[in-house]
């Protein structure tokens, strides 16, 4: 494909007729109307697709900023619109153009360009409420324009240059103008014009071209299109047709609605992919799935609608292919945009409302279920992306506006999954707050695509993560023009310097890159070999939890003579670049220039650009080496795409803070270690180094591995053929495997990165099951007790995750010291695993001992899922120990207040009374409502009077509530209470929930 030069300067000069606009869908055939009244209908409703119709108000400011803007791109006091440096007359002929920067008869782009200034034109002419609105100096020099296109670049001759421009970008633009003009166009200049049209977009595919993907789409649009301005019935069928790839005597091998196993298209897992081993979901994806809209819509309600049965897969790719890539306000993941990330004029924000646009046009045929669930979608995104009203069309405006205002549409709400797209090596992880992205390449999904396009995208798709967070402007704002291209997060790279465009296409000599996922967590892997250094090679893995990423490497070999380093961050800072980095609780210099080899590294913790933009970093190994850069970089984007660079492509000036580990010259089996925290402040971070969820199990070249203990889950990747163990998993082959045990049930997922050609997987679990809840029809367990086994047949599941579900005996996780308690074992064993409680060594709880008032607080917090900023002020809780964030969440929220010294008394053990105090407290910060208790209900027991004061309230309202029963004679306020004890109360409020 190729796309507009660079003079097109802004976004919505691209947007074809399939924008998103609120126009009504009623039925174009008319019964017994005549076959000229349904193609003027089509025409008209095409036509309001692009000027909005009449129906709305040019007053709205919304609109009326649009309008300007629509205009303003024509003529403008700076006379630098498209009709303002429009060459006429005696210009014209003696430059022989009608504009001078298109002057090239050589380059087959300024055609599409020239025909789209003109498309530009048209609008603007053809806009209710604008200032240009029917101006007849502007339709002569539009129709003046048309007709020296028609005569001197687009006629029936020899294509030159791109086929692109000749047989798609040319005629859907001329076709747009000819639907905007076509009243004030006499009859001859529609036939020589389509004439043209026929000549270079016929139904075979010119110069060898195989049409795939959204290739395949735009064909089928120009063909339909085409049909409605002279009323030609064969080429509305060649564009229905074309879609199901059912003409010229095709059987549809190349259905665009069809899922694909190989070459271009959608793919079950979501992937989709463009020109054979690019992943595009964002770029040509995005498009395809606008371009397919539209043409949807607009045969809707006629004799060719679409009615291929595998249509239906359409309404799935907007869940499975689109909505995992937008990030909350309208950020469309750059690691599926491929070039398009170095177009000056079309980054992150601009791709989302595009892709925005097509899911609402598609909301306008889709069925009620579907297009309800879209519009919440759109809801959500628009509510939390004000500047989408600033960019989009206008019928789009007035679309939105009706969604957003619309009280039975309910934002979705922020995405919380978890998905791996195997076949083209992405993964992406919602959780609230953030998102991840990860950016890896295979034997079938090449490292990243360029022609003069995206010139330094060597290590875009060699591991790197994107942090998606409310700084939503960190990979727009000039970041690919300016970010180091040597030091991509997440990446391990040699510092050898790379030629513009080098090794592109270069796809994975080793075979095991994927990963595995239940839904809600995953773990996802790559064997790196470099494209630039094959003797680099390294194990790469990301784990991705709740609220922390885990990233292990090892194996990190090279023998090329150069430095070799994993790049943990690298992120824009603000204008100044005064972001501050803390280290261990210190401050490193906010200066510009300031680089440091830092050792001995616990955590570090970089500050946002803005509120809820914060990245806590967490070294599990305790004392890492870190270098660490705060610089000023400049760059041009002209450098990056030099098709595209914007007039006299200036210099841009941005600041980066990047921390990477230095494995020096010549590693041979480096590793490392760390944890992303986004979202943490210094305190938080401090916090969850000193008692971290996560633990490294394995971090070798057979196994890297990780449990979570927050959400009991395990994941293991197993790198090699042969019997291995890691976190209680054995396998006997490459694979890779999750477990999590929630309350009675252990959920497993397990996939097969590597293909594998026999593709059977043995797999162990040092577990037992009641029950076999359901299985993936290609998993067959064998074993249930008194471990659980399973037979996975992974052939031709072309990296698919299958799961198995059990029920597992409470005992399953057991502790060997709670024998004696068999009262309270049970609930010990199930908030055990569930994370909220820890036992104190190998196999052992200490149930008889007594309970600290901060592991108290702990027990509570995590229990009630209690969140706030914490609050740090006890003299005497440090930010290093595990409890401070749980005592800090507790002081906000005024569970606990401590003493009249400031001090908490962490390790002071905790009265029954002070427990039944905080467990008021911290239930009513909940948000949960108890019935008030009085001195009667306290009444029963005979050390009534022993309760303290302060406490009297909690203490009677907790036994009224029957969250306490003391032993139905006394209270025993003053008394400590065992671990055993503790578990069992913590157990009643967390099932109360």
């Amino acid at each position: 494909m190729f796309l507009l030069s660079g003079k097109t300067k802004k976004w919505v000069c691209m947007l074809t007729l399939t924008s998103l606009l609120l126009v009504s869908c009623e039925s174009l055939t008319g019964g017994n109307a005549a076959a000229e009244d349904t193609f003027g209908r089509m025409r008209t409703k095409w036509k309001e697709t692009m000027t909005g119709g009449n129906s709305y108000d040019p007053k709205d400011p919304d609109i009326a900023r649009r309008i300007q803007m629509i205009d303003s791109e024509v003529s403008n006091d700076k006379k630098s619109g498209f009709w303002d440096t429009m060459q006429k007359d005696a210009a014209s002929a003696e430059c022989k153009c009608i504009w001078t920067d298109l002057k090239n008869n050589g380059a087959s782009a300024e055609i599409t360009e020239g025909y789209d200034r003109l498309k530009a034109m048209a609008l603007a002419y053809s806009t209710k409420g604008g200032s240009l609105e029917k101006n007849e100096a502007l339709k002569a020099d539009i129709i003046r324009g048309l007709d020296w296109m028609g005569d001197n670049r687009y006629t029936v001759r020899k294509a030159y240059g791109n086929w692109w421009d000749w047989e798609i970008g040319a005629p859907l633009r001329l076709e747009d103008t000819m639907i905007l003009m076509y009243n004030d166009l006499t009859a001859e200049q529609r036939t020589k014009w389509i004439a043209a049209i026929d000549h270079h977009s016929p139904n075979q595919a010119g110069l060898g071209y195989e049409y795939w993907g959204a290739n395949r789409v735009w064909r089928a649009k120009v063909h339909a299109v085409r049909g409605i301005l002279d009323g030609n019935t064969a080429k509305l069928v060649m564009g229905r047709d074309g879609l199901s790839d059912l003409t010229d005597g095709h059987k549809g091998e190349k259905n665009v609605f069809r899922y694909v196993t190989s070459v271009d298209g959608f793919y079950a897992d979501g992937s989709f992919i463009q020109h054979g081993e690019f992943a595009y979901n964002g770029g040509y994806g995005n498009s395809f799935l606008q371009e397919l809209a539209g043409l949807m819509y607009l045969l809707k309600g006629t004799e060719w609608e679409v009615k291929d049965p595998e249509a239906v897969n359409v309404w799935k790719w907007v869940y499975d292919s689109f909505e995992p890539f937008i990030y909350k306000d309208g950020q469309l993941m750059d690691m599926v945009r491929g070039r398009e990330i170095s177009r000056y004029y079309f980054q992150d924000d601009v791709a989302g409302h595009k892709l925005i646009m097509g899911i609402m046009r598609l909301s306008q045929v889709a069925p009620v279920e579907h297009a309800a669930a879209y519009k919440s979608m759109i809801k959500y995104w628009v509510m939390n992306d004000p500047t989408f009203y600033d960019v989009a069309t206008l019928n789009m405006i007035v679309l939105a506006k009706a969604t957003v205002g619309h009280e039975s549409v309910k934002p979705r709400g922020e995405l919380v999954q978890n998905k791996m797209f195997n076949q083209m090596a992405r993964a992406v992880h919602h959780r609230p707050g953030f998102a991840l992205g990860l950016s890896m390449f295979s034997k079938r999904i090449a490292n990243y695509e360029a022609n003069p396009e995206n010139l330094r995208g060597w290590y875009t798709g060699s591991g790197m993560t994107y942090l998606y967070n409310n700084d939503d402007t960190q990979y727009a704002d000039e970041f690919w023009a300016t970010v180091n291209p040597y030091r991509l997060p997440g990446t391990t790279v040699t510092q050898k310097t790379i030629k513009s465009g080098d090794q592109q296409g270069f796809t994975n000599t080793k075979d095991w890159v994927g990963g595995v996922t239940n839904g809600t967590f995953g773990a996802a892997g790559m064997e790196l070999v470099s494209p630039y250094d094959t003797t680099l090679t390294a194990k790469k893995s990301w784990f991705m939890f709740d609220d922390e990423v885990v990233a292990l490497g090892s194996d990190i070999i090279s023998a090329d003579n150069n430095p070799v380093e994993t790049i943990i961050d690298n992120r824009k800072l603000n204008e100044s670049g005064s972001n501050t980095l803390t280290v261990n609780g210190a401050a490193k210099p906010s200066t510009l220039g300031w680089s440091e080899s830092m050792t001995g590294v616990q955590w570090a913790h970089q500050a946002g650009n803005v509120e809820g933009s914060d990245v806590g970093y967490f070294f599990p190994e305790g004392a890492a080496n870190v270098n660490g850069l705060r610089e000023s970089r400049k760059g041009k984007w002209g450098t990056i795409n030099v098709l595209q660079a914007p007039k006299g492509n200036p210099e841009h000036t941005r600041n980066y803070l990047s921390l990477w580990f230095d494995h020096g010259t010549n590693p041979a089996g480096a590793s490392y270690q760390y944890v992303l925290l986004p979202n943490k402040s210094a305190s938080q971070t401090a916090s969850y180094a000193a008692s971290p969820d996560i633990r490294v199990l394995a971090n070798n070249s057979a196994v890297h591995a990780v449990h979570e203990s927050g959400s009991g889950t395990t994941a293991a990747l197993f790198w090699n053929d042969g019997v291995m163990s890691a976190g209680g998993i054995t396998v006997n082959k490459r694979a890779a495997v999750m477990t999590q045990t929630q309350g009675k049930e252990l959920t497993i997922s397990i996939s097969d990165p590597s293909r594998s050609e026999d593709g059977i997987i043995e797999v162990e679990l040092d577990r037992q099951a009641v029950s076999t809840v359901g299985t993936d029809p290609r998993i067959t367990v064998t074993q249930t007790n008194p471990t659980i086994k399973l037979t996975v047949n992974a052939k031709d599941s072309l990296g698919a995750v299958m799961q198995a579900k059990f029920t597992i005996p409470a005992g399953s996780i057991s502790f060997q010291d709670t024998g004696r308690y068999a009262w309270a074992s049970e609930q010990i064993n199930e908030l055990a695993a569930k994370g909220i409680v820890n036992g104190t060594g190998v196999n052992t709880f200490s149930p008889g001992a007594n309970v600290t008032r901060s592991d108290f607080i702990v027990l509570l917090v995590r229990a009630l899922g209690l969140k706030a900023e914490p609050d740090m002020s006890f003299v005497d809780v440090s930010s290093a120990q595990y409890y401070a964030q749980a005592v800090g969440i507790a002081k906000r929220l005024g569970i606990t207040e401590g003493g009249a010294d400031g001090r908490f008394n962490p390790k002071q053990e905790i009265s029954r009374q002070d427990m039944m105090v905080l467990i008021s407290r911290a239930l009513k910060a909940s948000g949960r409502t108890l019935e008030a208790g009085t001195a009667a209900d306290l009444s029963p027991f005979t050390d009534r009077g022993q309760v303290a004061s302060y406490a009297a309230d909690s203490v009677a309202t907790l036994i009224k509530n029957k969250v306490v029963e003391g032993d139905g004679t006394s209270l025993k306020p003053l008394a400590t209470a065992t671990r055993a004890e503790t578990a069992v109360l913590i157990h009643r409020i967390y099932s109360s929930r």
